[in-house]
């Protein structure tokens, strides 16, 4: 507790230093401080590669930052703003996003693992773009109608009760997504990578139990090996008999 105090106070006084003085200490006492809580305007500050872990970020403003390649495991982001911050291959793991700004943000190649979103973190936002790489990631209930998630990499993704009426999937890949009480309607998931044929031969598929497929179209689903090496297309009925839990079956 002690250490996590100190080094709080060393940042606040390196955020005091020369701009490029500044942004280089302050790196360097982010990268050595698990669970500090950061001063709350970090604004336009050049903070590229810094990995922040466990870290008190609750109302922090990086409006503008530079983020570039930065690491946030399991940090509390709470009314955090990303407002046109350069978030291009940053990193969030375990984190908590609630209120959480990404306004004009660049999000280019921003993956997130075992993350939980609100719709507030998505408002203003092209959802595609933050959720193109997502892993174990909690998207229950969201408004996700007309999302382009087009060669999005969504794994084990929870998408129970979310509304994705008309979602661009093509490309995707969906496995073990689970799409209980979902609005599936329009989605045609043509393209997809949708189910998995494991190494003993089963088949694994998302789960569809409860969603409302409304001219959803199931039709060239692809079926893929373990290792996405090889792919074949199936039909509706190659994939009603591949899982029985599709169209709300047990």
């Amino acid at each position: 507790m002690l250490r996590h105090f100190v080094l709080t106070a060393c940042m606040l006084v390196a955020f005091g230093a020369t701009p490029v003085r500044a942004d280089d200490d302050a790196r360097a006492l982010i990268n050595g401080c698990v669970g500090c809580r950061l001063p709350q305007d970090l604004h336009g500050r050049d903070l590229h590669g810094v990995r922040l872990t466990g870290a008190d970020l609750r109302g922090v403003d990086f409006s503008g930052a530079n983020l570039r390649g930065a690491q946030f495991i399991g940090v509390d982001l709470r009314d955090t703003r990303f407002d046109r911050a350069d978030l291009t291959d940053a990193h969030f793991v375990g984190a908590h996003f609630l209120r959480t700004s990404f306004a004009g943000a660049r999000l280019d190649g921003v993956t997130l693992t075992g993350v939980r979103l609100d719709a507030d973190s998505l408002r203003g936002i092209d959802a595609g773009r933050l959720l193109h790489n997502c892993t174990g990631c909690d998207l229950r209930d969201l408004p996700l109608s007309r999302a382009d998630l087009r060669g999005a990499r969504l794994i084990g993704v929870d998408f129970a009760r979310a509304d994705l009426h008309a979602a661009a999937v093509r490309d995707a890949s969906l496995y073990g997504a689970n799409f209980r009480g979902a609005n599936l309607d329009g989605i045609d998931f043509a393209g997809a990578r949708l189910c998995v044929r494991q190494e003993d031969g089963d088949i694994g598929c998302p789960d569809f139990r409860g969603a409302s497929e409304r001219g959803t179209h199931f039709d060239g689903a692809l079926l893929c090996s373990s290792h996405e090496d090889r792919c074949e297309p199936m039909t509706e009925a190659t994939l009603k008999e591949a899982t029985q839990r599709v169209r709300g079956t047990n």
